[in-house]
Parts: structure tokens; sequence; C-alpha cells
């Protein structure tokens, strides 16, 4: 209700900027005067609604140009797409370019994102604003390419770039009104110029109109506050422009934002390798990027490619690829904090398993057909004797598996174009409240959205090995 009745004061005051995100609104208004006003009209729908807490809504900007790059490719998901930021003049907002003319389906998908989703910035996550986003290179695959993957890369690759760039803190300027009886005229002016303001007097017979351009909204308050303290004046707000923070780190330092333990927006991106998707840093994006950008010595980007598509034959050889510097693992330099707390309450034991994940860590080079039943029973064994419910996952894709119905042990094929990792997820998220949950994937996208649910996470490879364990502690007692 409160929604619905905020939405309709917009339509009449678009500068209240009505926004809702997980369960919270969020609007913009400035000065007493637009409260008092706000929450008389809620009222007059019936609506008793008080303001307790407000904060200034700061965005951000950047400062120079910017090349990212976005990879997305667990299993079964694949794209890339390499971005270019450029700084706008105030007031331009997030524009979308093409500056290759590309001819990409995707293209339309990108573009349409970058309106609906605002872009968090690095400082603060404040909204970004006045940044040319310009697409410069797509690749995708036929199959295994769809409108989320690619705006899963094309948001990596936008992150990237502006973790690569140097960000800028903007505020809102406001411009107050006043109307006050000439005799005041001179400890109002002193007011405004002692808070450095600019101002324009409109005199007539008994009253002057003040209208000033002040320094910041934090000027704006402190005068607002004093005027109405000292003469008991009523001061009218208006939106000026946003521009940049001079003494930003104070705010900052409130706002303790860290990009990097971010999961909302994280940075790098995800790989694959061994059967299950894996993250990287932003300088590893780089260094395993499909398409290479082309710098020159200047450190000034060219942009020679073009949209690229591949086919199923290059996806498979890219899905069974070795990792070029061998065992080693590629680790962030910045690692996500991603500890949690122990649940204090008993709950019945579930383990989640990303089936074809774990089938890859059996054996790289597993036939995701054929051994789906060696799997189902090593899977059965360490149910048995751990008597723990388990429920195994499969993507079912174009493929019609029956499902097993049972409580205690499940196999589970999910419905036609739905992958395993987002069915996961959403058990992980429905059942939280009823299950001690363990979601077993290596793989990194799976593992880190998870983590909101409060599941605890376990590799693939680490409960292979507790089967192995399991089965030579066994033998040992014979």
């Amino acid at each position: 209700k409160l929604l619905n009745a905020l939405k309709i004061l917009e339509k009449s005051n678009p500068f209240l900027n009505v926004k809702e995100h997980n369960k919270h609104i969020s609007i913009a208004v400035m000065g007493e005067v637009q409260k008092e006003v706000l929450l008389y009209n809620l009222a007059q729908e019936g609506i008793q609604a008080e303001i307790k807490e407000a904060r200034i809504t700061y965005k951000e900007t950047i400062e120079k140009n910017s090349y990212g790059i976005g990879h997305f490719e667990p299993l079964h998901h694949y794209a890339e797409v390499h971005v270019r930021l450029r700084p706008l003049k105030r007031g331009r907002g997030i524009v979308f370019a093409n500056p290759l003319k590309l001819k990409d389906p995707f293209l339309d998908v990108l573009e349409n994102y970058l309106k609906e989703e605002p872009i968090k910035g690095t400082l603060t996550a404040s909204a970004l604003d006045d940044v040319e986003v310009s697409v410069v290179t797509i690749k995708t695959s036929q199959k295994h390419t769809s409108n989320e993957d690619v705006k899963k890369a094309f948001s990596y690759a936008i992150r990237n770039a502006l973790i690569e760039n140097d960000s800028i803190l903007l505020e809102p300027f406001e411009q107050i009104r006043l109307e006050v009886d000439n005799n005041l005229i001179a400890d109002i002016i002193f007011l405004i110029e002692k808070y450095q303001g600019q101002y324009n007097l409109t005199y007539f017979d008994d009253k002057t109109i003040v209208q000033a351009e002040l320094a910041s909204i934090h000027v704006a308050e402190i005068v607002e506050s004093e005027v109405v303290k000292q003469h008991h004046i009523l001061v009218e707000h208006q939106f000026s422009a946003y521009a940049k923070v001079n003494n930003s780190e104070m705010i900052l330092k409130e706002y303790a934002y860290n990009p990097f333990e971010d999961i909302d927006a994280p940075c790098g991106s995800i790989f694959f390798k061994n059967g299950a998707g894996y993250h990287v840093s932003i300088e590893e994006t780089f260094d395993l990027a499909h398409i290479k950008p082309m710098l020159e010595k200047s450190g000034e980007e060219t942009f020679s490619y073009n949209q690229i598509k591949i086919d199923e034959a290059e996806l498979k050889r890219v899905f069974s690829r070795s990792n070029p510097s061998g065992n080693k693992e590629y680790i962030s330099k910045k690692k996500t904090n991603c500890s949690y707390q122990s649940k204090e309450l008993k709950k019945e034991k579930l383990m989640l398993v990303d089936g074809y994940n774990m089938l890859y860590a059996m054996n790289e080079k597993a036939d995701i057909h054929l051994d789906v039943d060696a799997l189902i029973n090593e899977l059965s064994y360490y149910h048995g004797a751990k008597n723990i419910k388990m429920w195994i996952v499969f993507d079912a894709y174009n493929v019609d598996n029956p499902s097993s119905k049972g409580d205690d042990f499940r196999i589970i094929y999910t419905n036609k174009n739905e992958s395993a990792d987002v069915h996961i997820q959403k058990l992980a998220r429905e059942l939280q409240d009823k299950y001690d949950i363990t979601v077993v994937s290596s793989d990194h996208l799976i593992q880190v959205s998870i983590f909101g649910s409060g599941a605890y996470r376990m590799s693939s490879r680490n409960l292979l090995a507790k089967i192995e364990k399991m089965k030579a502690d066994a033998l040992g007692k014979y």
C-alpha cells in the first residue's frame, strides 16, 4: 500500500525518485518542507508515517577512460564481453554506445540492462552516473549462451573497468529560496556568505526573495536549521545538480565500503576448468580472456574486434581444456571475506549435490550420460553410511529424465532450460529454515550465491575424498 501511494505521488513529483529493492523503499526529498508535504499527502491516503532516518543520495562517476573484460563460463554457460568506460559531462547519465556498429541480438539485452539496473560504484556502492559504456566485442555460444549469461559477463566487464579507474564521489547541490522581511536581509546574507554561498535578491515593498546556491547539501541543511532557529522563516529547497564532493574522506570512512567484498557486484570473472566454473581476479581475466584486448603503446585502446560466436565443437574443446599453468589455482589477490556463523539450532541435515559437477570431479573425461549411475552409486553409499538426506541435482535441458520422488535420497532433473545451479540456489533459499543445508559443488558461482542463504559449502573433490576415506576405513576393519 505504501509503495503504491508513493508511486502515485511520484507522478506529480518525479523528484521523489521512488525505488524499491529487497523490500526496502527509498525516496528523495529535500528539506523539511518537502518532508512535511510528503507525510501530509500520505496521511490523506490513510497512511500514517514518519521519517526517522535520512541519508544523502550520493552518486559516483569516473575520471578517465578504462577498459574492462567480463567472462562468464560455469558449466553449460558461456559469454565474454569487452567494454570501454568514458566519463561524460554532468547531467548526461548512463549512455550505452556501440562505436563499432556491432550487429548482435544481445546488444539490445545489454542496453535494456543498463536502463533497468543501476550500476554500483566502487567508493560507496552508490549509483554510477555520467558514464558512457561502449561494448567493444561480444563472444557467445550458439547453444550455451542465454540473456542472463551475457548480462553476467557484461556486469563483470563494467565492474572490472570501474575498479581499474579512478572514481569520483558526487553529491547533490541545492538551491534554497527564502522570503524574508527587509529588516532581516543583512542577517540572511551574512549567514549565506559565512558558508561561501552564491545568492540573488529580488526586492519588493516590504519583502525580499533570496535565492541561494550552496556548496553542498550539508551546508544547505545547516543554513536551513540556523535560519529556522533564529528567524522562524520557511525555507524551500530545489535540486540544482550533482557535483564533486570536495572532502570525501569522512564520507568514505563512514560507509567503509569494500568493492572486493560485495558478493552482489563481484569483480574478476568466472572461467571453466575440470567441470566447474572458478573465479579469477581482474588481472588474470586479461590473461585468460578468449579475445585479447589490443592496446597501443600509449595505453589507449584500439578496437578492432567484432562479435564472435563459437560452435559446439569449439565449446567442447573449451570445456575440456587444461589450465595452461598446470595445477596452479587462480586466486584473487584481494579475497572476499566469506566467513559464516555456525547454526545454533539443531536441524535435520540435507546435502544438495551438483550432479554433473561431481561427475567431472570423479573423472575429468567423464561421459556425463554413461557415468551418472556410477556417481549415484557412490553418493548412495555415503548417504547410507552417514544417514543424512541427500538430493542430487542434474541439468535436464532438453532431455526428458524422470526425477525420483524419494525423500531421503532423491535424484532431481531440473525443468527444461533450467540449470542445476539455479535450482540448487532456489532449494537452498526455500529450505534454509527447515534443514541444515550443505551444498556440494566446486562451481564458484554456486558457492558465492548460496552464501546468503546460510548454507554450508563443500567442494566436489572434498566429498569424493570423504567417500574414499570411508571406504578405506571400512576395508581396514576386515
